[in-house]
């Protein structure tokens, strides 16, 4: 992978671009619906890098050369998709997917190539730091496609737009997922060892974390340095057990951009309440460096009803339109329910 892209995308995301829930180490869990985003795959070769992170959001079936096929639909950030993160880049090759943690720490794995074609970046205006990929699972007669069609489809909940409400979602909490790296406490050696942050751990990504937090606020859109233009939640990093912090606050660190921004469905996961469904936000922007300080902004592009509408479309379009295709999408994703989270 390129070393830029290592650096994070607006300094925005770690390598490939995904930040996230990395730290404290001991907040993982098991959660189907996100995925690890790979690059580097070959048909039945363990050589794919996880780069980030995605969810699905739909599935579906299609005639692949005269055979049924079941496929995913999977929502991530726009910059996992190119070689450094920024927006006019190259595409990466061998993208697709990942099911569960890597099979050891920052290891190569098998996966599902994601369908070239069926890639939707940007939005239409090829600016905004999302999008959407169609995975091919195999035969819907294969082992695997039974066991995945079996995963409940994450719903995607519109909020409203920066020029709407610029409050929306604003003190509202929600988990953040992602297969990023971990970190360890870092220790200000000018504040007499004052616990001031989390220090990134180098290639220790693959494992699926969370992370709480709390919207502070929200952006209009703006372009940031690797070119995407997009309405942005934004969120402050708090000391656990300090002012101000919830249950399960962690760290973005390189790993888990294209991760999702939960806000409702909470059940508990070691103690801590943990949401799971409500997608309305992407990560995309975290770590500038190896040192995330309390105090300092993180970021995820807002899912407006104009974005979440193209997220429809492009879902839908995934399998493409063929008299045998069934497609369910994500509840709130078919009609893009018309109550909005405030």
């Amino acid at each position: 992978m390129n070393s830029s892209k290592l650096l994070g995308c607006v300094a925005t995301l770690g390598i490939s671009g995904a930040v996230i829930a990395a730290v404290p180490d001991g907040q993982t869990l098991t959660y189907d619906p996100v995925v690890r985003f790979l690059i580097g795959l070959q048909p039945g070769k363990a050589t794919g890098q996880t780069i980030g992170s995605g969810t699905i959001i739909g599935n579906g079936i299609k005639l692949v050369k005269g055979v049924r096929h079941g496929f995913v639909c999977v929502l991530t950030c726009a910059h996992n998709f190119t070689t450094d993160g920024k927006r006019t880049s190259p595409l990466d090759t061998g993208i697709g997917i990942g099911f569960g943690n890597s099979p050891g720490v920052n290891a190569l794995s098998t996966g599902y190539l994601a369908d070239p074609t069926s890639f939707a970046i940007g939005t239409p205006n090829k600016l905004v730091d999302l999008g959407v990929m169609a995975v091919d699972i195999g035969p819907i007669t294969s082992d695997d496609w039974k066991k995945i069609s079996k995963i409940t489809p994450v719903n995607v909940v519109a909020c409203k737009s920066f020029a709407q409400d610029p409050k929306s979602l604003v003190g509202s909490t929600f988990s953040a997922m992602g297969y990023g790296n971990t970190g360890t406490k870092w220790l200000d050696p000018s504040e007499n060892n004052l616990w001031d942050g989390w220090q990134n751990t180098p290639k220790s990504g693959g494992t699926l974390r969370f992370a709480n937090s709390t919207v502070t606020r929200r952006t209009a859109p703006s372009e940031d340095s690797f070119g995407y233009t997009s309405e942005t939640l934004r969120w402050v990093l708090k000391k656990p057990g300090g002012a101000n912090s919830i249950p399960g606050e962690g760290a973005i660190l390189p790993g888990d951009s294209g991760g999702p921004m939960l806000f409702s469905n909470t059940v508990d996961v070691g103690g801590i309440k943990v949401n799971q469904q409500s997608l309305s936000g992407v990560i995309t922007g975290g770590i500038i460096g190896q040192i995330q300080l309390f105090g300092l902004n993180d970021t995820g592009t807002a899912i407006t009803q104009d974005y979440a509408n193209w997220i429809n479309n492009s879902c839908a379009a995934c399998p493409e339109p063929h008299p045998l295709v069934v497609i369910t999408l994500g509840c709130g994703l078919l009609a893009l329910r018309r109550r909005k989270r405030n």
